[in-house]
């Protein structure tokens, strides 16, 4: 049988058992989506059984656009909000007064969408109260998909002898944060999420923490009152971790 026969018989059974409408009009949207400026052009078309009310379209369009904008602009204002609590943050204050502050923090952290700006101030070249601002954003809203960014923090910190200037109260939260991600993660969530080869990583990191002399130092006479305390418990976690 000749191949150009072959093909056009092929083609006409095809023709016959199915509608070739939704085929033009799937190429036809297509083409529109390539071409927005057709748009403007037209209201509405027909095609075969399918009606297209484009002025509908273009609205229903502009309106999911405006809803993204309003919604990106709310983020970024929380955002900014977040970060302006740190503008008179006064970092060397006696604990008992860090209470306000902190108190905002989490309220401003309670207000975040997203957790984009608590991820940003633990970054490589994040200043001492950036650090501090997201270790009590966590530990008010422990959040496993950070769990990696706070134990890389806490390693940059540890790998000093001075834990990079930071004071020790510091430590203390962002470590603590750590711990309570571990229970967010290992005892409530329904399947944890943390990878082990993330757990095998942070007891490395705390394994280290505990041995930086100013950790050594922290609170002789009570050792769980200091870093040392949130350091062991979130150990014991990640050792349940390890061993599910």
């Amino acid at each position: 049988m000749d191949q150009s026969a072959g093909f056009f018989d092929y083609f006409k059974v095809v023709a016959e058992n199915f509608s070739i409408w939704p085929f033009l009009a799937l190429a036809i949207l297509i083409w529109l989506v390539r071409h927005p400026e057709f748009l403007d052009r037209l209201s509405r078309f027909k095609l075969g059984g399918l009606e297209f009310e484009l002025e509908k379209l273009q609205q229903e369009v502009k309106e999911s656009r405006e809803e993204i904008a309003a919604l990106e602009n709310e983020l970024t204002l929380q955002e900014k909000r977040f970060t302006a609590i740190l503008e008179d943050f006064d970092e060397h204050v006696p604990v008992p007064e860090l209470a306000d502050m902190r108190e905002a923090l989490k309220a401003g952290a309670r207000a975040l969408e997203d957790m984009d700006v608590v991820k940003h101030s633990l970054r490589q070249d994040a200043s001492a109260s950036e650090i501090y601002a997201a270790a009590v954003a966590l530990r008010e809203r422990p959040t496993p998909s950070l769990f990696r960014d706070a134990t890389e923090c806490l390693d940059r910190l540890a790998s000093d002898k001075k834990l990079r200037d930071v004071r020790l109260h510091f430590v203390w939260t962002l470590t603590s944060a750590v711990h309570k991600i571990l229970i967010a993660d290992l005892k409530h969530a329904p399947i944890p999420s943390i990878p082990k080869k993330d757990l095998e990583q942070a007891k490395s990191v705390l394994m280290k923490l505990e041995q930086n002399p100013r950790v050594q130092k922290d609170r002789p006479d009570a050792p769980k009152a200091g870093v040392r305390g949130p350091l062991g418990y979130a150990l014991n976690w990640i050792e349940k971790g390890l061993a599910r």
